[in-house]
């Protein structure tokens, strides 16, 4: 059919609209989240991300940290700006973040909880054995 309606000088009808993605996520303005502008940690379940700051990865079972802002982007949804503790406290922006503000801070170790206490303070993260 195509090929006829070239050759006869017609062109074909255009094709009908289909359903995307994009046209079903949240705009921008519609999108709103008690967690945009909060912070985050947990225990990497992959090492698959990066910190933001050195653009190291973060190795699977390591603590990672970051604030929490919506994507300048499509889809336009809240994502973790991830850190390694150390990195994160480096920023200026970051430097009045207390731990026990941090949201995931309640479910981590205890033996995690000082690490992170400990570079809240300025000191290190101990190494994890493997």
């Amino acid at each position: 059919q195509k090929v006829r309606g070239y050759i006869g000088g017609t062109p074909p009808p255009p094709p009908a609209a289909s359903s995307s993605k994009a046209s079903k996520s949240p705009k921008k303005e519609e999108f709103e989240s008690t967690d945009v502008g909060e912070y985050k940690c947990e225990i990497a379940k992959s090492g698959r991300s990066a910190c933001r700051l050195c653009e190291e990865k973060i190795d699977q079972g390591d603590i990672r940290v970051g604030p929490v802002y919506v994507m300048d982007r499509p889809p336009f949804m809240p994502a973790t700006a991830w850190h390694h503790p150390k990195c994160m406290w480096l920023l200026d922006e970051h430097k009045n973040v207390k731990v026990e503000q941090i949201g995931g801070f309640k479910d981590l170790s205890p033996d995690d909880k000082a690490d992170l206490r400990a570079v809240a303070g300025g000191g290190e993260v101990a190494p994890k054995v493997k």
